[in-house]
């Protein structure tokens, strides 16, 4: 069965920029699971290309601190005559790291030494792991890394 559109609600538009939309969505084949649906347009049929290649390398990624690429598919818009490369992937409700980052800085809070070593090393760990099969990640900052309970997860 291919994924499309029909499979997801969307709940609310999270952010936009030059070229995508993120959307916080509810997954309808899934329980209703919230996730998150990134919408890419793709100007002509080669970034579409590539785009779709990316989006097939990064789904094998299998790491626990490597966020999963949940499917992808593609879609016509009419309205707007564009194509768009639709990416489904985890939400993590308590954000991403350079939120936690700023409340603790508002607040004055210290963030445990510990901690900051073991998100360090899951970093690493994650890089490592992209790396060995072939991917690097071009933009890695403090938001695109989330967080989960006690661990940090790289956001592809």
């Amino acid at each position: 069965m291919l994924s499309s559109m029909e499979n997801y609600k969307i709940v609310k538009q999270l952010g936009q920029g030059a070229q995508s939309t993120i959307f916080l969505v509810e997954d309808l084949k899934n329980e209703n699971k919230t996730c998150i649906l990134k919408k890419v347009e793709c100007f002509d049929e080669s970034e579409a290309n590539k785009a779709f290649r990316e989006s097939l390398a990064l789904q094998e990624l299998n790491h626990p601190y490597v966020s999963g690429y949940k499917e992808f598919f593609v879609m016509w818009e009419k309205k707007d005559s564009s194509m768009y490369m639709c990416i489904a992937m985890d939400y993590f409700p308590k954000g991403h790291l350079g939120q936690y980052i700023d409340e603790k800085r508002q607040s004055k809070e210290i963030i445990d030494e510990e901690k900051i070593k073991t998100w360090i090393g899951q970093i690493i760990e994650a890089l490592v792991y992209a790396h060995e099969k072939g991917i690097i990640h071009r933009y890695l900052n403090k938001d695109f890394l989330r967080v989960i309970y006690k661990r940090v997860v790289l956001r592809r």
